[in-house]
């Protein structure tokens, strides 16, 4: 049998009835550990966005996920996976020490965006270090969830891979470290293109607000306070396409999508 129509075969009927090992956190159960969260992402891969929605077993949310905002998808699979700690300073999975993003592939392996991972905190950056940063807290361990895209943008017909965790080694640590390090210097000491999206290997730091006039105040190293666009710290698709590729395989094995079984890391 074709892989694709094997996998088919073997969809899970109701993904609201997983009942892999959870703990309870009020109205949802997060998993235990990470062999348990991974099982829960496993067992999504195959799946469309819609599908996810129905096992959710709440029509409305049909409406609210239609690809009016940015980041609907990402609220569909953190809500299938059980995530507890949602846009808080840690990881999505605190006690695990696990952030969850989902990337968009197209078919060809070609990635759609830079992956968002917290916003430039309002802090002293002077005494402000890269172990203790909120973007290295969510950078530790990563479960990246792919979702492949026929289009540039997102639908309910966009379909789950199977997971692959991510550790950053220590080569690769420390060139975030030296563009976040990079980052928080221009910031501190009010260099004039300091939220440039062209600074930064593989760590950018870009607008992230609504609009233009969100601005944060900051206090700069001469002690003079500052307005400056509210923004976040995002990974390069130079980086996250390498990734998915060392896990996943090259342009051609991705038309199957990752979604043999032995072709992604598990923990």
């Amino acid at each position: 049998m074709p892989l694709n129509q094997e996998l088919q075969s073997k969809k899970v009927k109701d993904l609201s009835q997983l009942s892999l090992g959870v703990r309870n956190t009020g109205s949802q159960k997060t998993p235990t550990n990470i062999q348990e969260l991974f099982m829960i992402a496993d067992q999504i891969a195959g799946e469309n966005i819609e599908c996810l929605i129905d096992a959710q077993h709440s029509q409305s949310q049909h409406l609210s996920y239609q690809p009016k905002h940015k980041g609907w998808q990402g609220e569909v699979i953190e809500k299938a996976l059980r995530i507890d700690n949602p846009s808080q300073s840690g990881p999505d999975f605190l006690h695990l020490g696990v952030e969850v993003k989902s990337i968009p592939i197209r078919e060809d392996g070609l990635i759609f965006e830079s992956t968002y991972i917290c916003r430039v905190p309002q802090v002293d950056f002077g005494s402000y270090q890269w172990v203790e940063s909120r973007a290295w807290s969510k950078m530790k361990r990563i479960l990246w969830v792919p979702v492949l895209r026929k289009e540039s943008s997102p639908s309910l017909k966009d379909r789950i891979g199977y997971p692959f965790l991510w550790c950053p080694t220590p080569e690769q640590e420390s060139i975030l470290r030296e563009d976040w390090e990079s980052h928080i210097n221009a910031l501190y000491h009010g260099v004039r293109d300091a939220l440039s999206a062209t600074r930064g290997t593989w760590l950018q730091v870009r607008p992230k607000g609504r609009k233009a006039s969100d601005q944060v105040e900051i206090v700069l190293a001469n002690g003079n306070a500052q307005s400056v666009q509210s923004a976040g710290f995002y990974l390069r698709p130079s980086l996250t396409k390498t990734l998915v590729t060392q896990s996943l395989g090259s342009p051609e094995e991705l038309k199957t999508f990752g979604l043999s079984r032995g072709s992604h890391a598990s923990p």
